[in-house]
């Protein structure tokens, strides 16, 4: 494991923040700075050649074919005043012209392009391949923005399946999301075997050429970040096969300082009689009962309702003094003739953040779909879900829930029903109803087409900014065919459902990941967006002023 400190345990106050006062500048932003500053500089130095008096020999190597330096050998004071002029106008003029130039193609690259509504990205992309992680399993930014995580596994993927088994290690990566460099890796895998003695597979057979075939596959689920930025928290799971056909599940918590040190790993045994949605006490470092008191106990949802939820299907959640979370505004279940949404889009509130917040919505990162099954004609129009599933810490830094999931119908305006025989054929006649939650979202599924089965365009991945002003909209592109323009994210006003941006990520595919997992992230402070694309094979993040204020 990689020893080195993040940049922000050694800034002068503690408080892990860089001490730079461009903390929200980009990488091209500061490239561009740097451009400027020496353009000026040469600027400034032929300007002073000039001034200097030393003119002929400054116009002798500017002027196109070389200004002569004497007449007949005889220096001539008078034309030599009249050059002197002359060349102080000429320097001025190719200083100006260069000027321009340069600042022309500087403003070019980072401008948006009105005809097309693109926005080039402004941040050189982070290639996780070269870092030797693959299989990004998910990522997220810590709360004092610095810093961005990615959870996955080193240089290909595990599979716990008992007919091709295949271990390979996890990996943790860190960057600074000002530079783009990797500060941390840290492998988890030893510390969570070794502290709980998981068991190697006892019937999985693995895969041909699997190394250390003996070894646990630990599938990680979801990165956190403590809400002082100086903690992480890894959620995972390990099957351990007693038979051919049966499986011990074990979930798990592992928990460090953000370098990796003072690991600590917490596991409960999974029994029939647990909820979906556990909750861990880091200091006591044991799981919170759910059945005691009511309010625990509300966490929890209905039997109908636990194939779509890990808790009581609600809007938004709180924790509670004693770890326990609860939710706010309650979903109810839906009737079998479809969704029972609201019929005008809800206004547009502040999302809330899992990672600290005491109170956050259910409106996390997530995917917005259109459900069509593709031989089956009578299920057109299809149905439209909406999902997520993330953790939370609690704000005073010692309670983790996770995973807090759904899957729920949506009723989008001006969209017909679908009928209880396609909900039936698609499994979700109990899923629970969502609103459409702006106008932002209800664009989204107006693009949606309905005639036909089309899961590059039925499946959108979703993330609100913080404030709820602004949504970021990004095609799954189930095909795996990946350009720039088909994995372009779009911005929506969400007040409005106007599409405010088109942000173009960078791609470098030669460094494709293997599994299909994309990622929709925002800064906390809600001045950057990343997207983090295995098939472009990159982590882009877009810097202030190019997403829009509103």
């Amino acid at each position: 494991m990689d020893k080195r400190q993040l940049p922000g345990d050694l800034t002068p106050d503690g408080s892990g923040n860089p001490s730079s006062t461009s903390t929200d500048a980009s990488l091209a932003d500061a490239e561009g700075e740097e451009r400027r500053k020496a353009l000026s500089g040469l600027a400034h130095q032929h300007m002073s050649t000039v001034a200097s008096g030393d003119v002929e020999t400054s116009m002798a190597s500017s002027h196109p074919l070389g200004m002569p330096r004497l007449t007949n050998g005889v220096i001539q004071r008078g034309r030599h005043v009249a050059r002197i002029g002359r060349a102080r106008w000429w320097g001025i003029a190719t200083v100006a012209l260069t000027l321009g130039v340069v600042i022309g193609a500087i403003l070019y690259a980072q401008r948006n392009d009105a005809s097309t509504g693109h926005t080039n990205a402004a941040f050189h992309p982070i290639i996780p391949r070269l870092d030797g992680l693959d299989c990004p399993k998910d990522v997220a930014w810590s709360p004092n923005n610095a810093y961005i995580g990615i959870v996955g596994y080193q240089n290909a993927c595990a599979d716990d399946s008992p007919s091709s088994y295949t271990y390979v290690p996890g990996l943790v990566t860190i960057y600074d999301t000002h530079s783009g460099k990797l500060i941390e890796q840290i492998q988890p895998d030893n510390a969570i075997e070794h502290a709980q003695s998981i068991a190697p597979p006892l019937y999985a057979t693995p895969a041909a050429g699997v190394q250390n075939p003996s070894a646990a596959v630990i599938d990680y689920m979801q990165f956190l970040w403590s809400p002082d930025s100086r903690q992480i928290a890894l959620v995972f799971s390990v099957r351990e096969w007693t038979s051919a056909t049966s499986v011990t599940l074990i979930k798990g918590l592992f928990v460090s300082d953000s370098t990796g040190a003072h690991a600590r790993v917490l596991t409960h045994i999974v029994t029939p009689k647990d909820p979906p949605i556990l909750e861990w006490d880091i200091v006591a470092g044991e799981v919170i009962p759910l059945t005691s008191g009511t309010s625990s106990a509300s966490i929890s949802p209905s039997p109908s309702l636990a194939a779509y939820a890990t808790t009581a299907p609600a809007l938004r959640f709180q924790w509670q003094a004693n770890g326990h979370l609860v939710p706010l505004e309650p979903l109810t279940a839906t009737a079998s003739n479809g969704a029972s949404g609201a019929t005008a889009p809800a206004t547009s509130s502040p999302i809330g953040t899992p990672d600290g917040g005491k109170d956050f919505s259910i409106w996390q990162p997530g995917t917005a779909n259109l459900r069509i099954q593709a031989t089956e004609k009578e299920d057109i129009p299809g149905v439209y879900t909406w999902e997520t599933q993330f953790a939370a810490w609690s704000p005073d830094g010692r309670y983790v829930a996770t995973p807090i999931m759904v899957l729920a119908q949506v009723s989008p305006i001006n969209m017909p029903k679908p009928a209880v025989a396609t909900l039936t054929d698609l499994l979700l006649a109990s899923a629970p109803a969502v609103p459409v939650r702006d106008a932002g979202l209800q664009a989204v599924y107006a693009q949606m087409p309905r005639d036909a089965f089309d899961p590059n365009a039925q499946s959108v991945s979703i993330a609100w900014r913080p404030d709820g002003i602004v949504l970021a909209a990004q095609p799954t592109n189930a095909a795996g065919n990946a350009t720039t323009d088909n994995q372009a994210v779009t911005l929506y006003n969400c007040q409005s459902g106007k599409r405010v941006a088109l942000l173009t990520p960078q791609m470098q595919s030669q460094f494709s990941m293997t599994e299909s997992n994309d990622f929709l992230r925002w800064s906390p402070d809600g001045k950057r967006l990343l997207l983090l694309d295995d098939a472009l094979g990159s982590v882009t993040i877009w810097a202030p002023g190019l997403a829009p204020s509103a």
